[in-house]
């Protein structure tokens, strides 16, 4: 008969997201360059994802479904993340440019 999910399981699971947070945190706010923002969160993401299933959470159970409105809300997030690093960029380009003048 299943129980449901260890919770030795689970409790290292947790442990390990709260640390990749913590390490991650850290090193964004001090060491990283700013252009690796958006490859750094993205691995975080993943890493995330990977832990939540080895501790045996269910797709379903983490958000990880396949319907139309994740589709369209993945793709609202996508647009709109490109959309705010090419203002960024945009901005920073401006920002060169009048100083080059």
């Amino acid at each position: 008969m299943d129980t449901g999910p260890d919770p030795a399981r689970t409790r290292i699971a947790l442990v390990g997201c709260v640390a990749l947070l913590g390490v991650t945190a850290a090193l964004v706010g001090t060491v990283v360059p700013a252009w690796a923002y958006p490859i750094i969160n993205t691995t975080v993401a993943v890493a995330l994802i990977a832990m939540a299933l080895a501790a045996a959470a269910t797709p379903v159970a983490i958000g990880l479904t396949l319907g139309r409105r994740t589709v369209i809300a993945t793709a609202i997030g996508l647009i709109s993340v490109a959309a705010v690093l090419a203002a960024a960029g945009w901005a920073r380009e401006a920002e060169i440019s009048r100083w080059m003048v």
